[in-house]
């Protein structure tokens, strides 16, 4: 390789990685996106030294949105839906039609007799995803 080259190859690198470098040490809450992650900066640097904590009380972008919030009432409604979805793919003879058949199943404990139940799974997961928010919460902050 020729001295020609090899100042080539220096120079392309420097001009690949010298910008990435200066991105890095010069970061602000929208390069997180979240409280979280800026947290996360502060508390893993041991201080803040990219001035995440504007006002000084301990808590960083408090700006940027959180992630804890929406995503856990949503999870607990996509779990019920999703066994709703799971039981019609099945043919599951237990299912009710239509809607009833996301907190209803058929029950056929005799063998003249059939019964409606309300499926106790239904308010354990939707509980699970509103009970998590006072959680999230406590743990984010």
């Amino acid at each position: 390789m020729t001295l020609r080259m090899r100042l080539a190859l220096l120079v392309g690198v420097f001009v690949l990685v010298a910008p990435a470098v200066a991105a890095a040490a010069d970061l602000n809450c929208a390069d997180f996106g979240t409280r979280e992650r800026a947290q996360h900066e502060i508390d893993s640097a041991g201080r803040d030294r990219h001035n995440l904590d504007g006002d000084a009380d301990g808590r960083a972008c408090e700006g940027n949105p959180s992630t804890g919030w929406i995503p856990w009432p949503v999870a607990g409604i996509a779990l019920v839906a999703g066994r709703y979805i799971a039981r019609r793919t099945k043919a599951d003879y237990r299912l009710v039609p239509g809607v009833e058949g996301v907190w209803a199943y058929y029950d056929f404990p005799d063998d003249d007799a059939v019964t409606k139940v309300f499926d106790r799974a239904v308010p354990v997961l939707l509980g699970a995803g509103v009970l998590a928010l006072p959680l999230v919460d406590l743990v984010r902050d």
